[in-house]
């Protein structure tokens, strides 16, 4: 009788699986609230101050670098959790007021609320 079980650990053993996430690692929800994008981003286990974030006209960059500790504490026994430097950028629906970004860190969330430019956005004109 084959035993599936037995199978599966010997083919996702730690000794063959070593997680690569790259960029991707960084969960991002995006929606609009009103006139603004709000986006969300998971950056668990990361400082405040590690977390960099531009927006340049209509591209938003959140970026920073996810440090793993175990080489201090011996051979890993299982990697999943992605390390190193990480990056995402999206093009946004409208150009950016930069003035007007509000961002927020709370238990490795990070909330972003974009406003649109005033310079952007439609014009009522009036006919004589």
């Amino acid at each position: 009788m084959l035993n599936y079980f037995n199978l599966f650990d010997q083919l996702w053993s730690p000794s063959r699986v070593q997680a690569n996430y790259g960029d991707t690692a960084t969960n991002v929800n995006t929606y609009k609230d009103g006139d603004d994008i709000v986006v969300t981003a998971e950056i668990p286990g990361i400082k405040k101050a590690d977390i960099n974030l531009e927006v340049k006209n209509d591209i938003l960059r959140i970026s920073g670098k996810r440090v793993n500790d175990f080489e201090k504490k011996g051979n890993p026994y299982r990697l999943e959790r992605a390390s190193g430097e990480f990056e995402r950028s999206f093009k946004l629906p409208f150009v950016i007021d930069a003035e007007k970004v509000d961002a927020t860190y709370v238990d490795g969330v990070l909330k972003v609320r974009l406003s649109q430019s005033e310079s952007e956005k439609p014009k009522q004109i009036a006919i004589s």
